[in-house]
């Protein structure tokens, strides 16, 4: 007589041989579909970097139909001693007014070259600026009460380190507007906050801020900015200086120049180029100073949105992504590009294997040379 198998004697559930192929077949489909999800996901973050930069250009032509000029680059009153007004000299601000916590009279010299007597004397980095373009945004991107909260009788130190203390009926709260996040002002492919962990080594206003940070810079020319020798203080050049020569790459040089410079007050006409072939602002890069495992202080960003100079504007000397100086443009971006709001508004997305000329050009508002079609 033929037995019938029981019911307890079948086999249930898989074998080890075919839960492995099935671990691998999900593995294999993973494999697939994550860099289609990594490449959607940079795709949306470039998009509201782009929208960024849009809402920045339209903050500052907001700002030039109010004033009837952009926004002054970045804002000093003293100069280094060891710059010099003659004609046959090279002059560059006093780069730590917007730094010193001093009181009293804290270095540097007039705009005329002579010592200031006093310098107010009633709190540290009283009577001083040091600030930048980005600062006079505020209100034109929604960060108004950010801007009502800035003391301009101090420097960005103050602004940073000293709260503003307000009672709102709750008791009273701090607030240090130079520290402010403003989303704005980050790329997110990069970081959405100063992200101190990773870019630990950046120059900012004071090492304990822990906010404030920024993405994006503004464009002075494709000439020199900076001074290497001197805490990297902003060129600005006299008139007389620039004369005496002509061929120097020093800004505010005519034909390396940008929108933005120390005090400048730019006109839509001064954009002699063309609103549409001449580069406002765009993505910087922030480099941490590594380089083959030594530190290069010339790899050292520095980090601010409030902070005028190295750490707000860019040059387009050396092109986009290059990683060799503290003033290049560059992003985070996959493909090898960066970002650029021009001055007419629009938003363009430019490679790093532009022809460095045409990019220096795009840079420059008025040195009449004509720009033909790049990526």
């Amino acid at each position: 007589m033929r037995r019938t198998p029981s019911r307890s004697g079948r086999r249930v559930g898989f074998t080890l041989i075919e839960l492995m192929v099935v671990i691998l077949i999900i593995g294999i489909l993973v494999s697939l579909l994550l860099p289609a999800v990594q490449q959607a996901r940079e795709a949306a973050r470039r998009e509201q970097c782009k929208n960024n930069l849009k809402q920045i250009g339209l903050a500052v032509m907001n700002y030039e139909s109010q004033q009837k000029m952009f926004p002054p680059g970045q804002v000093n009153l003293l100069y280094s001693g060891n710059s010099s007004f003659t004609q046959s000299g090279l002059r560059w601000v006093w780069p730590f007014e917007g730094t010193t916590s001093q009181i009293g009279f804290a270095g540097g010299v007039g705009s005329l070259g002579g010592v200031p007597a006093i310098v107010q004397q009633n709190g540290p980095g009283a009577g001083l600026q040091g600030s930048s373009w980005m600062l006079f945004l505020l209100p034109n991107i929604e960060q108004g009460n950010i801007y009502n909260m800035w003391n301009f009788n101090y420097n960005v130190w103050y602004n940073g380190a000293i709260p503003t203390v307000i009672d709102m009926g709750t008791g009273p709260s701090q607030f240090f507007p130079a520290q402010t996040e403003i989303p704005a002002f980050y790329c997110p492919t990069r970081r959405r906050n100063m992200a101190i962990d990773r870019f630990n080594n950046c120059i900012r206003i004071n090492p304990n801020f822990t906010g404030g940070g920024n993405d994006y810079g503004g464009c002075g020319g494709s000439g020199v900015c900076f001074n290497d020798n001197d805490n990297r203080a902003t060129y600005d050049l006299m008139a007389a200086q620039l004369s005496n020569n002509p061929a120097i790459s020093l800004l505010p040089a005519g034909i390396h120049r940008g929108v933005f410079s120390v005090n400048s007050s730019t006109r839509i006409a001064d954009v002699s180029d063309g609103s549409s072939n001449v580069i406002m602002a765009g993505e910087v890069m922030r480099m941490n100073g590594l380089f083959q495992q030594n530190f290069n202080p010339l790899l050292i960003s520095s980090d601010g949105w409030a902070f005028g100079g190295a750490a707000t504007l860019f040059s387009c000397r050396f092109g986009v992504n290059k990683g060799v100086h503290y003033d290049n443009t560059g992003s985070s971006h996959t493909g090898g590009i960066a970002q650029y709001v021009f001055c007419d508004g629009h938003v363009q997305s430019i490679t790093q294997n532009v022809n460095l000329t045409v990019f220096q050009n795009l840079g420059n508002m008025a040195n009449g040379v004509p720009i033909p079609v790049f990526d």
